[in-house]
């Protein structure tokens, strides 16, 4: 999987870290407070989003009163001190990071989310050992699935697209990494099952845990 990789790059929720729970759980917190229907389905609608252009989705979407400003503010604060104490990297994830850094694989995070949830979890994560670069849809023209925020990690980087990896567990990610010329890993996550055909139809390789790597147990498509 990394023959003739230089560089990986991870997405952040649900690949990186375990952290799609979160959203889910506000999501269905939010809009039973409304008296409003919700479907798991809806979550697909804004795969790759940052929460400024969800926000504008669902109050178009449902006609809602509450500016964006308040929406982002509102989910932001929901999920703030869930981050800040309950989000741990996903299964094996720091072993397969030791392993990259050991073997000089330079590393990436490219994200949806915002600055201030990366700040959250950052120093308790010790994101700065191993990453040297966090990119977040905010600092490019637009967000998954278009490749902006991984183009832009791999330049930070200093790495040829073509010799980077990623690391994503939602399609719209996935077609992300594969627009900028990468190859592309998928990673299972509980919060996209109902997706996994389509995830391993648009990526290189699929993994159930970073363990797999260790054990050989990945899958090549």
């Amino acid at each position: 999987m990394l023959t003739n990789i230089d560089a990986v790059i991870f997405d952040m929720d649900g690949t990186l870290v375990d952290s799609m729970w979160i959203w889910d759980e506000i999501d269905r917190v939010f809009f039973a407070q409304r008296k409003l229907p919700y479907e798991k389905k809806m979550q697909h609608e804004v795969e790759g989003m940052h929460i400024e252009e969800i926000a504008a989705h669902f109050k178009q979407k449902f006609d809602l009163q509450d500016s964006i400003k308040e929406l982002v503010t509102l989910w932001s604060e929901m999920a703030y001190e869930v981050y800040k104490t309950e989000v741990d990297y996903k299964l094996g994830v720091r072993r397969f990071l030791n392993y990259c850094r050991n073997n000089k694989i330079k590393m990436g995070i490219a994200t949806s989310n915002s600055i201030e949830m990366i700040n959250a979890i950052e120093d308790r994560l010790d994101f700065s050992e191993f990453f040297d670069c966090i990119v977040t849809a905010y600092e490019v023209q637009k967000g998954k699935p278009a490749p902006d925020v991984y183009l832009e990690a791999a330049r930070q980087l200093n790495v040829s697209p073509d010799r980077c990896l990623v690391f994503e567990d939602i399609p719209m990610g996935m077609l992300a990494g594969k627009k900028a010329g990468m190859s592309v890993c998928g990673v299972q996550d509980a919060s996209s099952a109902d997706q996994e055909e389509l995830k391993r139809s648009y990526c290189d390789y699929y993994i159930n845990s970073f363990h797999d790597f260790f054990t050989k147990e990945y899958e090549e498509n």
